[in-house]
């Protein structure tokens, strides 16, 4: 009766903690990635903020190539900041993000990206905090963007980001494409 005894108070006590201690609000999602429109890549950016003074970034939005545009975490939330792109001609071939402090659970609030020709475009988020490492650099442009988002307590605040890479085209591919080309000029 005494072990029986124990085991219910042991399973009371579990039943009152492991709901707290494993919560959807506070585990990191990656969101899917967002690609810009094939063939295309990333030439700019603009940051969205839950509010001015803070400065936590709520949406990353890639330019894309044609002024197509690639959002993330997907759909238009937050105060948008101003729109950041390379030369004409140029496209990002890396990017960094800023936290508001050092540590895993810290929100970013700033982004800075390199374009193919060296220039560094640097966001609007907030001046002070730490940079991370800089993206390994895509030689041929970045062409997706994933970021990490975590609620907390209200809006979702954007913890992380992967760019993803366009990658060069293999000769078989290059051939393929030639003669899908060939076809549609022998129908015309």
């Amino acid at each position: 009766m005494t072990k029986l005894m124990q085991f219910v108070a042991l399973a009371a006590v579990l039943g009152c903690f492991l709901p707290t201690t494993v919560t959807a609000q506070s585990s990191p999602s990656w969101g899917r990635v967002q690609y810009c429109p094939r063939g295309q890549k990333a030439v700019g950016f603009r940051l969205a903020f839950e509010d001015l003074s803070a400065r936590r970034l709520v949406t990353i939005v890639f330019i894309c190539t044609r002024g197509s545009r690639i959002t993330s975490p997907p759909g238009t939330r937050g105060i948008p900041g101003a729109v950041q792109t390379c030369r004409p001609g140029r496209y990002l071939v890396s990017c960094r993000l800023q936290l508001e402090r050092p540590g895993r659970n810290t929100p970013a609030n700033n982004l800075s990206c390199r374009c193919n020709d060296g220039q560094i475009l640097l966001g609007d988020g907030h001046p002070i905090g730490v940079w991370q490492p800089w993206s390994p650099r895509c030689p041929n442009g970045i062409v997706g963007l994933q970021t990490e988002t975590r609620r907390r307590p209200n809006p979702f605040y954007i913890y992380g980001a992967r760019f993803h890479c366009s990658r060069p085209m293999a000769e078989a591919e290059i051939e393929e494409v030639e003669e899908e080309v060939e076809e549609v000029e022998e129908e015309e």
